[in-house]
Order: structure tokens, then sequence, then C-alpha cells
């Protein structure tokens, strides 16, 4: 067995440095290591980075996921966009779980990805807030609530949006703004 100690490797022999990879890690180790194509030593692009946390970033060259590009059931041509944000939250529970949810706090988030907190404004009217702003507003937002035999809850309306959070409003069959217990928002782009 063999033991190679060093910051970069390079794989590949070829003369076209495009051809060839590199496998690196910081000068300064912080638990981060990257996959790049290029040289050893020389300008590289890279392709995958896998970070302390084991969270994997990737560079694609044409900026959408397609089929062809994963494993799985997948078929067709068109691209796939994962969500930049979603959250599954009960816009009728405080964020501790511990009573009714009040105007102007934050209230129970079940599950989500990029989302910090979802801000109770007034009934039925809520702020969503990104952990990591959106590059711009021109983003689409499917919001959702499931129905209750007693109000019928069944729409959804999204009224404010910013790279930092979006708005959405859960509206009654009356209709008027009322609270949900499951109020599912996601954000592509």
């Amino acid at each position: 067995m063999s033991l190679l100690k060093s910051n970069s490797v390079q794989i590949g022999q070829s003369a076209t440095a495009t051809q060839n990879f590199t496998l690196s890690v910081p000068s300064s180790p912080d638990g981060t290591i990257k996959l790049a194509r290029g040289n050893s030593g020389a300008t590289t692009a890279d392709v995958l980075t896998v970070d302390a946390s084991g969270n994997v970033t990737t560079t694609l060259a044409n900026g959408s996921i397609s089929a062809s590009k994963l494993s799985g059931a997948q078929s067709g041509s068109a691209p796939i966009f994962g969500a930049r944000a979603w959250v599954n939250f009960d816009g009728t529970r405080n964020e501790g779980d511990t009573g009714a949810s009040t105007d102007g706090a934050n209230v129970k988030i079940r599950a989500s990805g990029n989302v910090t907190s979802v801000l109770k404004n007034v009934a039925g009217d809520y702020t969503v807030n990104f952990t990591t702003a959106m590059v711009d507003t021109n983003y689409v937002v499917n919001a959702c609530s499931s129905q209750n035999s007693s109000s019928q809850y069944c729409f959804t309306n999204t009224s404010t949006q910013s790279t930092s959070s979006v708005r959405v409003q859960n509206v009654n069959v009356t209709p008027s703004l009322a609270d949900n217990s499951n109020m599912l928002v996601a954000v592509f782009r």
C-alpha cells in the first residue's frame, strides 16, 4: 500500500488540460475537497465540491439538470429544475409548538430547505424568509394548503416577492384570509 500526501493531485496525462482532472484540498485544510477539470498547478474549472459537512455543490455547463444527468427513472429531454427553497409549516401553531400562533411571531416549521423562518403577519398571511437570498425576484412560487372539512381552505395567493422572502396568503371559500395547519410553499428559479 502506498501513501500519497499532497494538496493537489492530477488525474490524467493528456496534453489537453480539459481532458485531465485535479483533486485538491485548500492549502489550509478545512475539510473541503474539490474535483476540477484541468491540470494541477494551473487554472482549473471546478466540477464538484464537498464541504466538511458533506454538502455537495456542482457547476453544470448549461445551468440545468436533465434526465440524463441523474440516475433513476427520469426520462425525456426537458430540463429538470430543483426547488431553491421549500417549507411545510403549521400556520396555527407558534414556533415552539407551545400554543396558538400569534400575529407578528414565527410559526411552527415541520420541515424546510433554505428557509430560516415563517412569520405570521396576520391571520392567513405569512412571510417565508430565505436562508440564502434568491438572485432576483423572477422566481416562481407554488403555495398551497390542505382542505379543512369545516372551512374548505383551498387557495393560496403569493402577494409580495423579494430576494430575501416571499409573502403568501391563505384564503378560504368566504373568501377571507384564514390560518391553516398544513401550509406548503416551494420556490423555483
